[in-house]
């Protein structure tokens, strides 16, 4: 039987002896030499089929290369990263939401012993004081949303305005056009565009899905935004069994979210320009400014938010529809929503009072 080193694997020295890290399915196997010289030496492992059948039932060897994106474009480091730090629903994930709720609060009161003190006050060079001293004309509306715009964590569930929403997509993922006149006046010109917020090389390599859940007028689906249409397109109607916390990695204060904004990157879109994989922040940069710009609006309209990066990255991009071997991938989520504010998991109970209460 022909073998091969399955590309998902590469190798880092541990003393005197080698790991073998499969990125994809966040495993490690720590290797013997027999084990190393049976990679690398096809006549060794005819003679040693025990040592063959040990790398082949961890996928150390396969039969035939796995490529889990032929398209990818950026360097192994950038793809060892980004599928090493996606996260998959374990396969015995079971749901528990008050259990989960407690234990993530507990983990925090159990780290903060260890926490830097220096870390979170840190002042460096001459000082000077920024406290304003001048009202600047209509600067008080946005200083109004920045101070409002807080991150959610209990929900009441209710019925979101379609109107509402069309706000917060359209202003902040629809297509702007560029001054045409200073790219003529240059002798230049761009096929690309813009919007509210910066993107880089104006690529705008992010989409914007909204998964409505319960929104005035909508039949509850997952809608993709068409940017440079300024409309959504119905990608699939969500299941009866739909569940926003399962789909955010478990936190399943999120079941009681109306609707949410999932953002997506087409990394093709920044690799037929930016060859580097230095470029891969940006796609992050970009994320990042779109989600700002969607929060701010929403606090605008008198909407609860809540935004993560903690899901299951398979489960939305099939839920999203989107290929197995596409570049797109899924970055934040932002949820959306009503009810008073609180910071908290509303699981934990009005009663919860923590180790160090």
């Amino acid at each position: 039987m022909s073998l091969c080193l399955s590309s998902n694997v590469f190798f880092v020295p541990l003393g005197d002896s080698l790991v073998a890290w499969d990125f994809v399915r966040h495993k490690q196997f720590l290797l013997s030499i027999k084990g190393v010289r049976a990679i690398v030496d096809p006549e060794f492992r005819t003679a040693n089929p025990e040592i063959v059948c040990e790398l082949t039932n961890t996928e150390i060897l396969v039969k035939s290369p796995t490529d889990i994106c032929p398209r990818w474009e950026w360097d192994v480091l950038s793809k060892i990263f980004h599928f090493g730090t996606s996260r998959g629903k374990p396969d015995d994930f079971v749901p528990d939401a008050g259990r989960q709720a407690r234990e993530y609060v507990e983990y925090c009161d159990s780290i903060m012993k260890h926490m830097p003190l220096d870390s979170f006050t840190t002042a460096r060079g001459m000082y000077r004081s920024l406290i304003p001293t001048v009202d600047f004309p209509g600067l008080e509306p946005l200083r109004t949303l920045l101070e409002q715009r807080r991150s959610n964590r209990t929900f009441s569930g209710e019925e979101l305005s379609f109107s509402q929403l069309s706000v917060i997509i359209d202003e902040t993922f629809r297509y702007r056009k560029h001054d045409q006149e200073a790219y003529r006046r240059m002798g230049m010109s761009t096929p690309t565009v813009r919007r509210s917020s910066p993107s880089g090389g104006a690529l705008q390599s992010c989409e914007a899905y909204l998964v409505g859940r319960k929104v005035s007028g909508m039949d509850p689906g997952i809608y993709h935004f068409r940017s440079h249409e300024r409309s959504l397109g119905l990608v699939a109607p969500l299941s009866k069994d739909f569940s926003f916390g399962l789909l955010c990695g478990g936190q399943m204060f999120a079941d009681d979210l109306s609707a949410a904004i999932v953002i997506t990157c087409r990394f093709e879109k920044l690799m037929w320009k930016y060859k580097h994989s230095h470029s891969y922040r940006v796609a992050l940069f970009d994320a990042g400014h779109l989600s700002q710009t969607a929060l701010l609006l929403a606090t605008a309209v008198g909407m609860r938010t809540w935004v993560t990066a903690a899901f299951f990255d398979d489960e939305v991009r099939r839920e999203l529809r989107i290929p197995s071997m596409s570049t797109e991938c899924p970055l934040l989520i932002i949820g959306l929503g009503t009810g008073p504010f609180n910071p908290f998991d509303a699981h934990l109970g009005a009663g919860y009072v923590g180790k160090n209460g």
